[in-house]
């Protein structure tokens, strides 16, 4: 079982309360995430995805740019993002 520092061990227990954009997810050690909550959730996960994808598809395209100054090219394509940040 691999373990996280911001997760901690993944084989304990789940958290009795989980709370997700302001809103319970889980409560009391049952599932009850409302249906706002959870297309925000998937929304977010396919922003993440669609991010994550964005920049893997540049080191692709534009690996000699990434060989010559990986930092520079993460910075350049994190610019396209609000906030700068993936």
């Amino acid at each position: 079982m691999e373990t996280f520092e911001f997760l901690g061990d993944l084989s304990d227990d789940p958290p009795a309360d989980l709370l997700y954009a302001g809103g319970y997810v889980m409560r009391n050690g049952e599932l009850c995430i409302e249906r706002h909550m959870l297309r925000m959730a998937v929304w977010e996960l396919c922003e993440l995805n669609f991010r994550s994808e964005m920049v893997i598809l540049d080191q692709i395209m534009a690996s000699e740019e990434w060989d010559k100054d990986g930092k520079g090219r993460m910075a350049y394509i994190l610019q396209c993002f609000p906030k700068g940040q993936i």
